[in-house]
């Protein structure tokens, strides 16, 4: 089986995509499992994309990309989430030296009165170490400190 860096760098990005269409109004309605659901599913894919760097052998990796996971603020968290959900709760040392105390979903509803109907929208939040943290911010950070090892790196992850 071949397992490209560029797929799931495009795993990646759509689940990040996902995270943030919960964050907008739609008319579709949001379910809050469903939310929840996004962000765990951000935080694995986010985690597991240096598993794909490692094994792709048409990637070229000059610097350790554990290193870089433990120094940055926002990877090492997601690692900390991925792990909790994969082990139900972390059974090893943090990685970010904090600890993921839960994720809590918080649903808005407004009525559109000249559309008549509703939309929903939905906000994950993140308590880590007792300090609330907002989960599409924090995607938001990942993404950056990824493309930042990318450019540090100088790999180039074509779109499919």
């Amino acid at each position: 089986m071949n397992f490209a860096a560029t797929d799931k760098w495009r795993r990646l990005k759509k689940a990040h995509h996902n995270l943030k269409y919960f964050y907008t109004a739609n008319p579709r309605g949001i379910d809050n499992t469903e939310a929840k659901d996004a962000a765990e599913d951000f935080f694995t894919q986010c985690y597991h994309l240096k598993d794909w760097l490692i094994k792709d052998q048409s990637v070229k990796i000059v610097s350790d990309v554990e290193k870089y996971i433990t120094g940055c603020k926002g990877l090492s968290i997601a690692a900390d989430i991925c792990n909790s959900f994969k082990h139900a709760a972390l059974d090893r040392k943090s990685r970010s030296g904090k600890k993921i105390d839960e994720m809590l979903t918080h649903m808005k509803i407004d009525l559109v009165e000249n559309r008549r109907r509703f939309e929903s929208s939905s906000r994950i939040e993140i308590i880590i170490d007792g300090t609330k943290q907002d989960a599409l911010d924090l995607a938001d950070q990942c993404m950056i400190e990824w493309k930042a090892f990318f450019k540090q790196d100088n790999i180039s992850l074509p779109e499919p």
